[in-house]
């Protein structure tokens, strides 16, 4: 087996067993070096960067209806979580409790008081929380909620983090804005507030403006161009 990835000195990997509750369940699954091999030249061709897998074992959360993992502990999806698991202190509030993977970390922290989280499944719940409470007691506290449904009680948080959407996709863009104005008043300082790949959702967000803003612009040329012509200009 290759070089331990650097991300699990801060993340480590998942430590939650298989089981299965409702429609979810979690499993463990092995990554041999032929699977890897064409996994990285598939991301390579694609000019995909960064989301290389590794010789190893891993587990995952599944939906039952979908064909991808809503969360795994693969090195790609433990860096998306590495800048927040480092600034985490003081008081954090986490919406998304998956694998529990970054929850963990950020528990382990001496400088972590408290860790909030917020699941609106009660069978993700079920399969993960309470191997979490189990280690970290009352220092973890899980609320069966939505995340656009929360109100703390009088608490404030010095971390924030979003984390409840499966895949990259600008027709999340709506929600991570939400959320991200909605917390802001429930911070105090200093303060980290973040969310699962926002800033590339944001750059994504910019590039489909920009094209659009490149077709309307040639559009109202040709239009005006059209006039021209028709004036005799």
């Amino acid at each position: 087996m290759g070089k331990i990835p650097y991300v699990y000195k801060s993340i480590p990997k998942s430590l939650i067993p298989e089981g299965k509750s409702g429609d979810w369940e979690i499993k463990k699954f092995t990554v041999d070096s032929d699977y890897a091999a064409l996994f990285n030249l598939r991301n390579a061709i694609n000019s995909v960067c960064g989301r290389d897998i590794v010789v190893g074992d891993y587990t995952k959360l599944m939906h039952k209806d979908a064909t991808q993992p809503m969360m795994s502990d693969t090195p790609a999806e433990c860096r998306d979580h590495l800048l927040f698991v480092l600034s985490a202190e003081g008081n954090v509030l986490i919406n998304g409790l998956g694998l529990g993977l970054s929850i963990r970390a950020v528990l382990l922290k001496n400088k972590v008081d408290k860790v909030v989280v917020n699941e609106v499944d009660g069978d993700v719940i079920e399969l993960v929380a309470c191997h979490l409470k189990e280690e970290f007691g009352d220092k973890l506290k899980v609320n069966h909620v939505s995340a656009f449904d929360y109100r703390p009680n009088g608490i404030r948080f010095n971390t924030v983090w979003h984390d409840i959407w499966p895949d990259i996709t600008l027709d999340n863009y709506d929600e991570y804005k939400k959320l991200s104005y909605g917390y802001s008043h429930w911070l105090k300082k200093p303060y980290f507030h973040d969310a699962w790949c926002y800033d590339l959702l944001k750059n994504m967000k910019r590039d489909r403006d920009n094209e659009r803003g490149l077709y309307e612009g040639f559009d109202k040329y040709t239009e005006l161009l059209n006039m021209r012509l028709k004036d005799g200009h």
